[in-house]
């Protein structure tokens, strides 16, 4: 079990048409596909030369989180669930939903590590 690759990066912005318009039209990046999460819209977007989304997820305020989120893709997800539990790491139960481009399979964890 080990992460393939990183699949995403999610930004929280208050208004998602003008978002696009910054990320499109002066950063060059390409909208992949838009969808909703829980009736909120986000839209995915990709570089020319990378693998990798920047998902922008519309919110009426947007609050500075304290640790980034990211789309890790891996072969298994409910293996990876089953050995952050038995490694005593503080894991969410696993949540399935899909959409009309993926299905995903979502947990939420926590590493804490002291860099001194």
């Amino acid at each position: 079990m080990s992460i393939r690759k990183v699949g995403g990066v999610f930004l929280r912005v208050t208004n998602l048409e003008k978002s696009l318009e910054f990320y499109t039209n002066f950063l060059g990046m390409e909208v992949a596909f838009t969808e909703e999460w829980d009736g909120t819209p986000e839209a995915n977007l990709k570089t020319t030369e990378q693998n990798l989304f920047l998902t922008l997820i519309e919110q009426d305020e947007v609050q500075v989180l304290k640790e980034p989120v990211f789309n890790l893709v891996t072969d298994d997800a409910i293996a990876m669930h089953t050995a952050l539990i038995d490694s005593d790491f503080n894991v969410t139960e696993v949540e399935n939903w899909t959409s009309e481009y993926n299905h995903h399979v979502y947990l939420t964890f926590m590493i804490q590590m002291d860099m001194h």
